[in-house]
């Protein structure tokens, strides 16, 4: 876990962004300040940790590919699904040798969360948008998530 973290606060450290490590299950980025809140201390961080970590690193990846923000649903869409491809990248949606977790149940909890976030977000998305579909959304989103990810992949070492 420790090298996870590690590499997240070099990315932020080139890049000027502010890392908070607190106690309070809250994971969020101020793109005015930034700054990525983490909800929870370095020495207790877990699996779901981490997962809300990379999800809210890709929102920082918005000061560096200057993507339009207004639609919170798009932006919610792009930062989960960009920490998914990153998560799987580094094997942790997988159950056998998962370098993170043997844990069946935290693995399985973890891919449903991700599914249940990402969906819920492209459902507003597509309600937002008269006569979008998934299809049309994943068009939307697909060129945006790339930026994220070669951004991500070139610092962490990841995709």
């Amino acid at each position: 876990m420790r090298e996870y973290i590690e590499k997240i606060k070099d990315f932020c450290k080139k890049y000027g962004i502010d890392i908070k490590f607190e106690n309070n299950n809250e994971f969020y980025f101020v793109p005015s300040e930034k700054r990525v809140h983490f909800g929870n201390k370095e020495s207790q961080y877990n699996f779901s940790d981490l997962y809300k970590s990379y999800h809210e690193l890709c929102h920082s990846t918005v000061l560096m590919t200057n993507r339009d923000t207004k639609n919170y649903a798009k932006e919610e869409v792009v930062a989960d699904l960009s920490a998914g491809k990153i998560l799987l990248k580094l094997g942790m949606l997988k159950f056998k040798d998962n370098p993170i977790s043997n844990n069946f149940k935290e693995i399985a909890k973890l891919i449903w969360m991700h599914i249940s976030y990402s969906g819920s977000w492209a459902t507003a998305y597509i309600k937002d948008n008269a006569g979008f579909t998934f299809n049309d959304l994943k068009q939307d989103v697909e060129e945006e998530i790339n930026k994220v990810t070669d951004i991500l992949k070139q610092e962490l070492e990841v995709c």
